[in-house]
């Protein structure tokens, strides 16, 4: 049965860019020349950063002795600015005033992946300038004139500070009603989940629901809240999207926005993201992931942490 997009997030990016290719440059060696690029800009420099075995380097620029040490499961906010050792902007995200960029460190927690791994070096509300070989950060990877291929990085990352849970939860909720309120919707039910559901057509009343074990098809449109282009939808009725009502693989979702329509009935809901995709890759900058994904390189089109629109409307329920 085709998903609903991405129902196991697993990150390709980080092993493509990591392999060795019998038609590249041997892995070994680009991590040697990125090393000597690196150590020849400490000299110009004068620059005598902090080493790790994982193959960048940092300056801790601004200490917080009393912030807690972030560790493998946090869930990270930070301001930052992505930068290459020529000094062209990548991209830029320091205004304090606007709500920090969200992962969790670990596995699979950020693109480039040094952003991550610098974490396990920081406390809440220290910043770090991080010097990265290009292994770390892009690899192999370009994006039109933005992003080339091989570039080391420099980076300066404000660990704003940790979250819990309940918080992302809090914040994701304030979000989905400061939009409610600022474009005047008033039909949507705040549910016991924590999802907001707008039903416009129950659908016909004669003919099968969609009650557990029915198979229900639907064209269907997922957006984040407050974007305009869609991450995943399914437009044409002779070829809809699937899904079993109460089956284990389903999205968390989609059983309760799904039950009781019938053909034709239509449904707006708005997705807290712990009943979405949770928390998937924070790439950085957000213009390149969808270049990655229509490369094959991720497979994860929702943002970690925000809430999702889903519009759907049901096709046939058997």
């Amino acid at each position: 049965m085709r998903k609903l997009i991405q129902i196991i997030p697993i990150l390709i990016f980080a092993l493509v860019i990591g392999c060795v290719q019998e038609d590249e440059e041997p892995f070994n060696e680009a991590i040697e020349r990125d090393d000597r690029i690196l150590q020849d800009f400490f000299v110009s420099n004068s620059i005598t950063p902090n080493d790790t075995q994982l193959g960048f380097y940092f300056e801790k620029t601004q200490t917080n002795d009393l912030g807690n040490q972030i560790v493998n499961g946090d869930i990270v906010g930070i301001y930052y600015e992505i930068r290459t050792l020529n000094n062209r902007v990548i991209d830029s995200y320091l205004d304090e005033s606007r709500p920090p960029r969200l992962f969790v460190h670990g596995e699979g927690g950020t693109i480039p992946r040094v952003i991550n791994f610098s974490a396990a070096f920081a406390k809440e509300g220290e910043t770090l300038r991080v010097y990265a070989p290009s292994h770390l950060a892009y690899g192999k990877y370009n994006f039109q004139q933005l992003i080339q291929e091989d570039e080391n990085l420099i980076l300066k990352i404000k660990f704003a500070r940790v979250f819990d849970e309940l918080e992302i939860r809090e914040k994701e909720d304030q979000e989905i009603s400061d939009y409610l309120i600022s474009n005047e919707l008033q039909d949507f039910d705040n549910l016991d989940s924590g999802l907001y559901l707008d039903i416009q057509n129950e659908g016909l009343n004669e003919g099968p629901r969609a009650t557990v074990g029915k198979l229900v098809r639907i064209t269907y449109s997922l957006t984040h809240l407050n974007d305009i282009e869609p991450i995943a939808q399914v437009t044409g009725s002779s070829n809809p999207f699937q899904v079993t009502i109460g089956e284990s693989g389903n999205v968390a979702f989609l059983d309760e926005v799904l039950k009781n329509l019938s053909k034709e009935g239509e449904i707006t809901a708005i997705i807290p993201s712990h009943l979405a995709f949770g928390a998937t890759t924070q790439v950085l900058p957000f213009q390149i992931r969808q270049d990655l994904i229509d490369q094959g390189l991720l497979n994860q089109a929702a943002r970690p942490f925000e809430p999702l629109i889903f519009q759907a409307k049901v096709v046939e329920v058997r």
